[in-house]
């Protein structure tokens, strides 16, 4: 049952069916995390499985978070249903917090957002992530949260490129080049998230001499991408991995979330 003292919190996440690992993980992170620091800051958190109502489940969807005065975003997983949700929310221009429970990498158009890094694995973490989650709500309602999006990106340019003075538009420009050095990072933390993973299997790889960036075997050398044995093809295949544009990985993320 709903408290209506408490401003409407919607949940965005996965959900899966009944009884499923998935289910279970959103009941979870509902129950243990998002409901109770919800509580603490004058929320109500709820999801679109909890409204128990008959209809179309997306013309539900869009009005509770039409409705809603925050919603919170799971972007556990990669859901396409998730993104979804959240591409209305910023339409509507909603304040939202992220989080995410795996390593997937954080697709670019909200990657320039902070998200939440979902830690259960233990007592500490849990507490932790709630310390943090806790921190974002009490953000949100003293109004000191950054709610930039790409819709509210696209509003405030167009209005600062046809009346904005010479200071806003000089800022502005100065905003997109943070937007796409924040990619670049983006692209690098992937990138040594990639060869932190194979140094922890083959560990003579991050050897300065003969490792991913050493002159023996280096990734600009062919090296190790020329190996043709058996024994060595998957390894070649997750090096080559490695190499990708920054243009590919980006394709890769956002089919992640279609």
């Amino acid at each position: 049952m709903s408290d209506k003292t408490l401003d409407p919190c919607f949940v965005i996440c996965p959900i899966g069916k009944d009884s499923s690992p998935e289910r279970r993980r959103s009941d979870d992170i509902l129950r243990h995390l998002i409901e109770p620091v919800a509580k603490e800051h004058g929320y109500q958190a709820f999801r679109a499985s909890d409204a128990g109502r008959p209809g179309d489940i997306t013309v539900q969807i869009v009005a509770a978070i039409n409705d809603a005065s925050l919603v919170v975003v799971d972007l556990t997983g990669h859901n396409p249903n998730v993104f979804y949700e959240l591409a209305i929310a910023h339409a509507f221009n909603k304040p939202f917090i992220l989080l995410r429970g795996d390593d997937l990498p954080v697709p670019f158009d909200v990657s320039v957002q902070n998200v939440i890094p979902i830690d259960l694995t233990g007592f500490g973490g849990a507490e932790n992530t709630k310390r943090i989650l806790s921190e974002h709500f009490k953000a949100v309602r003293e109004g000191s949260a950054n709610l930039d999006n790409p819709f509210t990106r696209f509003t405030d340019k167009r209005r600062i490129d046809s009346t904005g003075t010479p200071i806003e538009k000089q800022v502005e420009a100065l905003k997109e080049i943070v937007v796409y050095q924040q990619r670049d990072i983006d692209h690098l933390k992937i990138q040594e998230n990639k060869r932190n993973a194979i140094g922890a299997v083959f560990p003579q790889l991050t050897s300065p001499n003969t490792g991913l960036a050493g002159p023996n075997i280096g990734l600009a050398g062919g090296g190790l991408l020329g190996l043709k044995s058996d024994n060595n093809s998957s390894l070649a295949k997750v090096l080559a991995g490695i190499q990708q544009s920054p243009q590919q990985n980006e394709s890769d993320t956002t089919g992640n979330s279609e």
